[in-house]
């Protein structure tokens, strides 16, 4: 009798897997034809521009015909008539936003086209600027955020005998990625000092307390912390007090952080493109979650690393993009 049930089993899963097939089958014919696309740029950096290249080769390797058209520098402004009228008289099958700015506005005003976002740091954010508070259900993509976990875990392994991580930051805009940091944390046995402010004019006095406990200061996206002015004070005082400072990109390493946990750009653009191509292929955007970066990327600029004097593993050297000037 049990040999009968799992023959049954079988019997349905194949079946289950003959009808899947077949459904795949039918969107991917459905998408034969060309395929319009507006990709909406925040502003025309080189980094977008790595991201619309790996969004394209993702499609290109799907064997998908498409037609992309450019609205560009649209970061500085609102959403006009103007724009949406133009996205309105392409009538695209779906629409790619590379970056925060073109992503917000893109999802405040469209609702009738799939939108596909790449490029953002948080798209769970929710201020009195910017919101990602579903305004419809035709939004996902790729952020540009490393999990904690991924980026306390390198940590680990530039620095060995790591003990104390160091941060500072808002608990308005922050309270979650702190409880998710201290989760991360605990799991690889590090003490994560958290410092909370409420404006920047409080950053110099807690760095200056923090600074003497910890053994690594890690920068996060905070609007508190993250004017000019404070970035390059803790990066100076790091500095002087031969403590890393972890950056969050390329440009926070040439500016003076010993190291940084950054996305593949072109990668992050081509996780997008293969967001895109399973909306083509019939799912609507609401089924597909936000997804993380899959590849990174680890900057060390190994003229500050030599300066406070932290020798890194010559296998994580070799793995990291160097900036030596």
């Amino acid at each position: 009798m049990r040999k009968v049930l799992l023959f049954i089993q079988i019997i349905c899963f194949l079946f289950s897997l003959f009808l899947n097939y077949s459904l795949i089958n039918a969107q991917q014919r459905n998408i034969s034809k060309d395929v319009k696309i507006v990709a909406l740029m925040s502003h025309d950096y080189n980094e977008y521009r790595e991201a619309l290249e790996g969004f394209k080769e993702a499609l290109k390797e799907a064997n998908i015909k498409f037609e992309i058209n450019l609205i560009n520098n649209i970061g500085d402004n609102d959403f006009n008539p103007k724009i949406v009228n133009e996205i309105q008289k392409i009538k695209p099958n779906l629409i790619l936003a590379l970056g925060t700015r073109a992503s917000y506005n893109a999802n405040l005003h469209i609702n009738d086209i799939p939108i596909v976002f790449s490029m953002v740091l948080n798209p769970n954010f929710n201020n009195s600027n910017n919101s990602y508070e579903k305004n419809n259900k035709n939004i996902t993509g790729v952020t540009l955020s490393i999990p904690v976990i991924k980026q306390f875990s390198t940590l680990k392994e530039i620095i060995p005998n790591l003990k104390t991580v160091g941060v500072i930051y808002s608990p308005d805009e922050n309270s979650e990625l702190i409880k998710e940091a201290r989760t991360a944390a605990k799991q690889l046995n590090l003490d994560l000092v958290a410092a909370d402010v409420s404006n920047e004019r409080e950053v110099p006095i807690t760095l200056n307390n923090l600074i003497r406990i910890v053994d690594v200061i890690w920068l996060i996206v905070d609007n508190a912390v993250n004017s000019f002015e404070s970035i390059k004070h803790i990066i100076l005082e790091g500095f002087r007090n031969d403590i890393p400072v972890m950056g969050l990109a390329e440009n926070y390493v040439v500016a003076g952080a010993a190291f940084a946990v950054s996305a593949d750009y072109k990668n992050v653009g081509f996780q997008s493109g293969n967001m895109a191509i399973k909306i083509l292929n019939g799912y609507e955007p609401s089924q597909l979650p936000y997804e993380y970066p899959q590849k990174v990327v680890l900057y060390v600029n190994e003229r500050i690393t030599d300066g406070i004097g932290l020798k890194i593993p010559e296998k994580i050297l070799k793995k990291a993009i160097v900036i030596s000037k």
